[in-house]
């Protein structure tokens, strides 16, 4: 088995390694939006298609400026037996139908106004016409700032708040491989893999998000003046998209520099750096202390995002260095410490914290007996939400 050392040193390299972009490749595999901004010509459209392609899936390049609103709103159909109309979306919506694709709008300030509004649509609720794009398919956008532009415009606050953005990074190293090969083989950059359970730390970072919200009520929905150009700013969306986002980071390892990025990239500067901060000065307590045995996690009514924390923690540290009586220490924390005062909380992460075990190995005795006689007080409602 590989030893937690073993793991922090091949974690530590390969971010070192790691694409200067790599906070926006996060959010695109989160299935979330990521919206590029750069100067033309620093490579924001070719390293879509780079991403695309290390992804091992299609890429479906739109320009926005060369499209009208039926090209992606679609056109209505008449449907004479039926009595009524349809919206037919376009030729190249069908492919998107199904899994496979990273699309890539390109020149988005310059798209007009008219045609940036079926794409609201398509970027925020994931349709095109009446069709609905695949959820395995990632959705990104590149723009130049619109005083480098032709025919170009502010985009509209309600369309910037369906992404996270990101200023692009121009990645020197990489092009200098390409200009000395013959086939323009430009270098290659390492992005991360998603584990199939990264979201297991959503609920998390949704509690963290939820008790930073408690005591700062002014930021929890904050639209800039229209005259502003901050395209990143808090809403009940926003907030949203980057607690996937967040919890989409902890689960490739990222470092801080990223939750930063994507923090400032999802609610803004101010708002991102004052929920930085906030987490900071939390006091979470560490969970090789608790499996040890040196403390004892005890559950606080009124910090749920503390036993949030620790439930997501204690799995981690298992995944990394399991033994069966680390997984019994952690069952007693799970189904008695925190589940005898939030079972629904306990309920909805047991299953990744029984799924840390060897495949094909059995649960230990101790924890078998401690999750079984908590599964018998778990309430109906708890258990059927969890299945769903």
């Amino acid at each position: 088995m590989t030893t937690p050392v073993l793991t922090e040193q091949m974690r530590r390299k390969n971010w070192a390694m790691a694409c200067a972009n790599v906070a926006a490749w996060i959010v695109a595999l989160a299935r979330r939006n990521a919206m590029l901004w750069g100067s033309p010509g620093k490579s924001k459209t070719a390293s879509m298609q780079a991403f695309a392609k290390a992804q091992g899936m299609e890429f479906l390049l739109l320009i926005g400026s060369n499209m009208a609103p039926e090209d992606v709103g679609g056109i209505p159909h008449v449907l004479t037996a039926e009595q009524f109309f349809r919206a037919m979306p376009p030729f190249w919506a069908e492919r998107l139908s199904r899994p496979g694709v990273v699309v890539g709008c390109d020149e988005f300030t310059c798209t007009p106004p008219s045609v940036r509004a079926p794409l609201q649509t398509m970027f925020s609720d994931r349709r095109i016409g009446q069709m609905d794009i695949h959820p395995d398919n990632i959705l990104l956008a590149a723009a130049n700032p619109p005083k480098w532009a032709p025919n170009a415009s502010p985009m509209e606050k309600a369309m910037a708040n369906r992404f996270v953005h990101f200023d692009f990074i121009h990645n020197y190293e990489a092009w200098k491989k390409g200009m000395s090969s013959e086939r323009d083989e430009w270098g290659k950059v390492w992005i991360p893999s998603m584990p199939g359970d990264w979201r297991r730390f959503v609920p998390k970072w949704g509690d963290l998000i939820n008790s930073y919200l408690d005591k700062n009520s002014n930021d929890r929905d904050q639209p800039p003046p229209e005259s502003d150009d901050e395209n990143a700013y808090p809403t009940p969306r926003s907030w949203h998209v980057l607690r996937d986002c967040l919890a989409a980071a902890e689960a490739v390892g990222a470092p801080g520099m990223v939750e930063s990025a994507l923090c400032h990239g999802a609610i803004g500067k101010v708002v991102g750096a004052n929920f930085l901060r906030f987490k900071a000065t939390l006091d979470l307590m560490d969970p090789e202390e608790v499996l040890s045995g040196k403390k004892q996690f005890r559950f606080d009514s009124l910090r749920p995002d503390l036993a949030s924390a620790m439930l997501v923690s204690l799995v981690s540290a298992l995944k990394s260095n399991f033994t069966t009586d680390r997984l019994d220490v952690a069952s007693e924390v799970f189904c008695i410490d925190i589940g005898k005062h939030a079972a629904d909380l306990a309920f909805t992460q047991l299953r990744h914290l029984v799924n840390t075990r060897p495949e094909g190995s059995p649960i230990p005795p101790k924890s078998l007996k401690i999750i079984s006689e908590f599964g018998k007080n778990v309430p109906p409602e708890v258990r059927n939400r969890g299945k769903s």
